[in-house]
């Protein structure tokens, strides 16, 4: 090889060598400040009156059977939380029985509570939900509440539920969307249940209970549920309040989160990046699909709803924009475990309380992003679709276990209610730096 084309070829090397440098040197200025999501502080409006629905048709009554041993929880969560209102709200609790229509209670709270323990007020007939959830969410005032304790099983009475069931899910969604910022919360309860079923779809056939279906068997963790409907924010304040006992599951529609927002930590990172958490600034030295960076960000989320801790720790929640970026971005949630790791940053979250932590892990990056939005939904949780039941007649006993029958006909209705309402709950934003 003649020198003309080593040098040729050296020279070459020199380019590519300098364009590498280069590249490396462009990727070391890439910086960006991190903005967390601020929510705006909104008044919340008083609260002046809660106006408590029992829902009190026959199936009701096997959740308090006083005559068999087992759990029973409603026979508690009730009398505790109704106690825990009137002390809290200064006496402004309202109880109604419903099957189609409400009733108001007027007897004393002593009365209520034992005819609920014996299960003399759980002596209705079969209600129209539909109704059910109609009155309750009409009750609804700028300055009111209204709270649903039902098995929210479907019922049509002469009609076929599994045929019509469409009936319910757009008289229920006709009611929600004529309330302006509405916010909603289901509570799920699990219990034993030895109690009346119907006897068949039309409700017809005998009226003796012991031919009827699961006559005389315990089924266990059966499921009942408290609705709070309110304004979002009154909602939102009552539910915080650790006053619903021990739910099994919980999901929220149109409630933001308690004021929460993410914080930058120095540390776990890793690969070529630097952090200034006293600046909000990140500074990624370089970055390759073999030679990853990954920064982490805490949040507060003690006093928010146990379903916004399960949102959060589901990478599904999550979006992020750029769209192209979800090739090369991984997301990692933890839980407090994370102080059990080397090198974290244990001040930070200690002084802030934080109690979940997010994790991007970023394996490329166009050096032309300008900004890079990371947002947590509030999408429906797997429990909602796993409770509903097609159908409950003619099916053995441990086929119920966690299922309501026809669940769906009444989240079909909120979730096309609330479908176009801002369902974010927390979100971050990296904005790239001028040099």
């Amino acid at each position: 090889m003649n020198n003309k084309i080593k040098n040729y070829m050296f020279s070459k090397l020199i380019l590519l060598f300098a364009l590498a440098m280069l590249m490396i040197s462009c990727t070391e200025q890439l910086e960006y400040e991190f903005v967390p999501y601020h929510q705006t502080i909104q008044e919340t409006p008083a609260l002046e009156r809660i106006n408590f629905f029992l829902e009190t048709s026959v199936s009701m009554k096997g959740y308090v059977n006083s005559d068999i041993v087992g759990h029973y929880p409603l026979k508690e969560v009730i009398p505790f939380l109704i106690t825990d209102l009137d002390k809290m709200y200064n006496d402004i609790i309202q109880i109604y029985t419903i099957t189609n229509s409400p009733r108001k209670y007027r007897q004393d709270r002593q009365r209520f509570e034992d005819q609920l323990n014996k299960g003399t007020i759980l002596e209705g007939r079969s209600s129209k939900l539909q109704n059910v959830f109609g009155h309750v969410i009409d009750a609804v005032k700028e300055n009111s509440v209204s709270i649903l304790v039902s098995d929210c099983i479907p019922d049509l009475g002469k009609s076929n539920t599994r045929v019509h069931s469409s009936k319910i899910t757009t008289k229920i969604y006709h009611h929600l969307i004529q309330k302006e910022d509405l916010g909603v919360v289901v509570f799920q309860y699990l219990s034993d249940f030895n109690g009346t079923y119907y006897y068949d779809r039309l409700n017809t056939g005998s009226g003796n209970p012991r031919e009827r279906p699961y006559y005389n068997i315990v089924l266990q963790n059966r499921p009942f549920y408290i609705w709070v409907f309110g304004n979002k924010h009154i909602v939102k304040e009552l539910v915080s309040r650790d006053i619903f006992g021990k739910y099994a599951q919980s999901h929220s529609y149109n409630i933001p989160m308690n004021n929460a927002a993410f914080h930058l930590l120095k540390n776990p990172r890793e690969g070529k990046i630097a952090i200034n958490i006293e600046n909000n600034l990140l500074r990624i030295k370089e970055i390759s699909q073999n030679r990853p960076v990954q920064f982490t960000m805490g949040i507060n989320l003690h006093k928010q709803l146990r379903g916004f801790h399960k949102q959060f720790m589901d990478s599904n929640n999550y979006t992020v924009e750029p769209g192209f970026l979800k090739e090369t971005i991984v997301l990692k949630t933890k839980n407090r475990s994370i102080l059990s790791e080397k090198n974290v940053d244990k001040p930070t979250i200690e002084h802030e309380k934080l109690s979940h932590f997010l994790q991007p892990i970023f394996h490329d990056l166009n050096p032309n992003t300008e900004k890079i939005k990371i947002t947590l939904f509030n999408k429906n949780p797997l429990w909602i679709k796993q409770t509903s039941l097609d159908d409950d007649l003619g099916i053995v006993a441990d086929s119920l276990t966690y299922k309501t029958f026809a669940f769906n006909t009444i989240t079909k209705a909120f979730d096309r209610a609330f479908k176009s309402q801002n369902d974010t709950l927390a979100h971050f934003t990296l904005t790239k730096k001028r040099q």
